[in-house]
């Protein structure tokens, strides 16, 4: 089991005024997996990435993680401060961060491509546009909610973790943008907040 926490939120601002955010997790407890290779401090040109151990969550007594099992990740990417939780999951050999930004109010679970080699760490993001798509061809169930005008929209995905797995498995690399290139802060190197 594993969940990680990656206090992300920079990495979840979303372009244009379509977005898509999925109600449930892509995980269930038995599909939870661990990458301690991801723990550390990352800097890329967006900006910087900690991810470290997450404390235990007396508010989520439902989930029964193991020590480790959870990961904080905060940053500062272009120019905005963030803390989000994530967990990963690994399909057809594939690393996925289903991240959920702290914040009050319901959470939305967003959907990350994570591959970490060496001292580097790639980063993609689900495309919108490719999603929206998708999901105006019936791909998933969705509900739309609109704000201010008929260009705000936001698709919240209401299909449940297997069928999203499948939904991820079958997509393939047109459902990323390109990815987000991070490599380690060494020991020693000046960290934190400043690209």
């Amino acid at each position: 089991m594993r969940r990680i926490t990656l206090a992300v939120s920079a990495l979840l601002v979303l372009s244009g005024c379509e977005s898509v955010d999925f109600f449930r997790p892509l995980f269930t407890e038995r599909d939870l997996v661990r990458e301690p290779g991801l723990s550390g401090e990352w800097r890329g040109p967006e900006g910087v990435l900690t991810v470290s151990a997450y404390p235990e969550d007396p508010q989520c007594p439902a989930w029964r993680f193991q020590p480790g099992d959870r990961l904080r990740l905060e940053g500062d990417l272009w120019d905005w401060r963030f803390k989000a939780r994530a967990c990963l999951v690994r399909l057809g050999g594939v690393l996925y961060a289903d991240v959920v930004v702290v914040r009050p109010g319901i959470p939305s679970h967003n959907l990350l491509r994570v591959e970490a080699k060496g001292e580097q760490l790639r980063i993609s993001l689900l495309d919108q546009e490719w999603m929206v798509k998708q999901l105006k061809a019936g791909a998933l169930p969705y509900e739309l909610v609109t704000g201010f005008g008929d260009e705000d929209r936001h698709y919240v995905v209401m299909a449940g973790p297997a069928q999203l797995q499948r939904f991820l498995a079958e997509s393939g690399p047109a459902a990323w943008k390109e990815p987000m290139v991070f490599r380690r802060v060494a020991a020693g190197e000046q960290s934190s907040q400043q690209p």
